[in-house]
């Protein structure tokens, strides 16, 4: 019928190749095709750009016509249909808003009014060509394109087209695109504005993969891009440093707890060549709204601090800071940072030599360090590095240690008392090497229990890594409740254990604990120094 309107309105054009929906009075098919498009997923790859509805959704009681008429012009999306001459027969409000026109003003009127050159002139015969040979030449039934608004202006839409064989006429669902196109233009500035920085930017996602690495990072850590994109960044981190970076994560997305994000800190970085270096890093977290949800991309803007740190001055700091503290916390230390680490599952193991005290006041001073210090160093040679401990503390004749700090492991509750067991195999050895001169035969009274603990370091003047929390508190009564040759454990501690290791504890029943009231306990058989460390 041309570019002719059946009533005397004025229009003007748009795109090739799709229909419309839209105007007060509707026929139940329309609202059939409505409720097609809204079950329909979009992604219809090998269907052709022309569909057919074939079911009524309403039921007899309800009038389709008159409730279809309200749900098509009141739907949020343009809706637009045309007969097979492209006349316009249906508009509803949501196409009014986009195109400019008024229902009056299109209604009768061809559909190239909405559609810009040379899509215009060419779409009758698109039609004509369709009815004849029932094939489309488009692949799929959603596509994008350009339309015409009323005041002449053309702007990007996505359609959906459906054929109302029935009624005969083809149905349009349209989608605007200017947003979406100006956002894709801001993305393109930004990802300009990235790759334009003198600096590195790195950003993840909250899985720990790569999906920003700009070239002044791939110069500094010597990869391509194609290297790094999708893979975990701790690929960029020593192993000291990289161990922790899943459980900051995770602690982070799940508590929001700070203890990288938004803070500057010096960090140690590795290069493709296995180069160590330093790095003055801040990283942020960004939340991108998407289809699928929010999206958390957490960037990192670096400083290579290699020249202004020089490698003397580096290995002088940490060195000083891995006397006193674990290598990894030592570095971080050494690096101005604040050691706030959380552990949500540790074993925490206290011994006492029983009699120490008492047997101070029978020898002198001299001769008691010395027999302490003894004591203390078969400790240390005997259980930390065949067990994987960290030792906290020593408190007099107090012996502290963790299991699980400052890298968490599975197996840290069978570390730990098998250290325990050990000591007093190692005990026995200090009995009779200075039994010439004790006054009495020494014994350990060994406690431990299991959970979640902060270790931090604390204080300016002699700073020192220490573990807080109420688990240290029950391993603590452990130890000062168990008996002497003996290893008393918590019903958390032993819930964590080997098979083998639970034989070798009998359950000691409810017993009253300092400040947690009854606690069920185990404890070993009889005395440890045969035990299962002998037998392993």
């Amino acid at each position: 019928m041309g570019n002719s309107c059946l009533s005397s309105s004025k229009v003007v054009p748009n795109d090739r190749g799709f229909s419309t929906m839209g105007c007060p009075v509707v026929s139940q098919t329309d609202a059939i095709s409505f409720q097609t498009l809204m079950n329909k997923n979009s992604s219809t790859e090998n269907s052709n750009v022309i569909e057919s509805t074939k079911s009524c959704p309403f039921s007899s009681n309800i009038d389709a016509q008159e409730l279809s008429s309200c749900v098509i012009n009141s739907a949020p999306i343009p809706l637009i249909s045309i007969d097979y001459e492209g006349a316009i027969n249906m508009f509803n409000s949501a196409a009014e808003k986009v195109f400019g026109y008024t229902q009056d003003e299109v209604i009768g009127c061809n559909v190239s009014i909405l559609m810009p050159e040379p899509f215009s002139s060419n779409h009758n015969d698109y039609i004509k060509n369709y009815l004849k040979t029932k094939q489309s030449n488009i692949s799929n039934p959603t596509r994008s394109l350009h339309a015409l608004r009323k005041n002449g202006e053309t702007f990007p839409v996505e359609i959906h087209i459906i054929h109302n064989i029935k009624n005969k006429r083809f149905i349009g669902f349209i989608k605007e695109l200017k947003a979406e196109s100006e956002l894709q233009s801001a993305k393109g500035l930004n990802l300009a504005l990235i790759e334009l920085s003198t600096i590195p930017i790195i950003g993840i996602d909250q899985n720990a993969n790569i999906q920003i690495f700009n070239k002044p990072a791939c110069d500094s850590f010597g990869y391509t891009l194609d290297e790094v994109v999708g893979q975990n960044v701790k690929m960029l981190m020593p192993h000291s440093v990289a161990v922790h970076h899943d459980k900051y994560m995770e602690r982070y997305i799940k508590t929001g707890q700070k203890t990288v994000v938004d803070k500057t800190r010096i960090e140690q970085a590795m290069r493709k060549n296995g180069e160590l270096f330093p790095v003055e890093m801040k990283v942020t977290e960004i939340k991108l709204n998407t289809h699928n949800g929010t999206n958390r991309v957490f960037v990192g803007y670096i400083r290579d601090m290699s020249s202004v740190l020089t490698s003397d001055e580096q290995n002088r700091r940490s060195r000083l800071s891995e006397q006193v503290f674990p290598p990894s916390i030592a570095y971080r230390f050494a690096n101005d940072q604040v050691i706030n680490d959380r552990h949500e599952s540790v074993s925490i193991l206290f011994s006492d030599i029983v009699g120490f005290t008492s047997m101070s006041s029978k020898i002198s001073p001299e001769t008691l360090v010395q027999i302490l210090d003894a004591i203390f160093k078969k400790f240390d040679d005997g259980l930390l590095l065949e067990f994987s401990l960290e030792k906290i503390k020593t408190i007099g004749d107090a012996y502290m240690v963790c299991a699980g700090i400052p890298n968490e492991y599975k197996g840290h509750a069978d570390h730990a008392v098998m250290a325990g067991l050990k000591m007093h195999k190692l005990i026995a050895e200090v009995n009779e090497q200075y039994k010439h001169i004790l006054p009495q035969e020494l014994m350990v009274r060994v406690g431990i229990n299991s959970g979640s603990v902060l270790a931090s370091i604390v204080g300016s003047k002699k700073p020192l890594y220490d573990i807080f929390g109420d688990s240290v508190n029950v391993a603590s009564r452990m130890e000062s409740n168990g008996e002497p040759g003996k290893v008393h454990i918590s019903c958390t501690t032993f819930e964590l254990l080997s098979l083998d290791l639970r034989k070798l504890f009998i359950h000691r029943g409810e017993i009253m604990v300092k400040g947690k009231g009854q606690m069920s306990t185990y404890i070993t058989h009889g005395h440890s120094q045969d035990g299962f460390v002998n037998n392993k």
